[in-house]
């Protein structure tokens, strides 16, 4: 399941799996989960990204900008990604410029975990 949800020292976190997903397809199917989960979240809940080995798209990247200012970011509390190669770095250093949720860079997941709790 490309999304779960996750316990972590009492704190109830999202869980997106990006990651290995080599269509844009798969990539939107991921997305569009995601924003379902937050059009019925009554609350404000931290969101963990993994998107080690993950393709890369332009359409995919203006499609999450869109739906992340209009249904994500007004509900996640905090956000984290894990698995980020350096062209990923790139895109989102161009998404964080305008969302104002930004997503935060960490090497391993236990360290984003500690991040989103905090």
């Amino acid at each position: 399941m490309p999304i779960s949800t996750i316990t972590h020292k009492g704190k109830k976190i999202l869980y997106a799996d990006y990651s290995n997903q080599k269509t844009e397809k798969e990539l939107l199917e991921t997305l569009y989960l995601i924003k379902d989960y937050f059009s019925k979240s009554m609350g404000k809940v931290p969101i963990l990204y993994n998107v080690a080995n993950a393709f890369e798209s332009v359409k995919f990247m203006s499609e999450a900008k869109r739906i992340n200012k209009e249904v994500i970011d007004p509900k996640a509390d905090k956000a984290a990604i894990i698995g980020v190669n350096r062209l990923q770095k790139i895109l989102l250093k161009g998404y964080n410029a305008i969302s104002t949720q930004k997503l935060v860079v960490h090497s391993t997941y236990q360290d984003a975990l500690e991040y989103l709790v905090k």
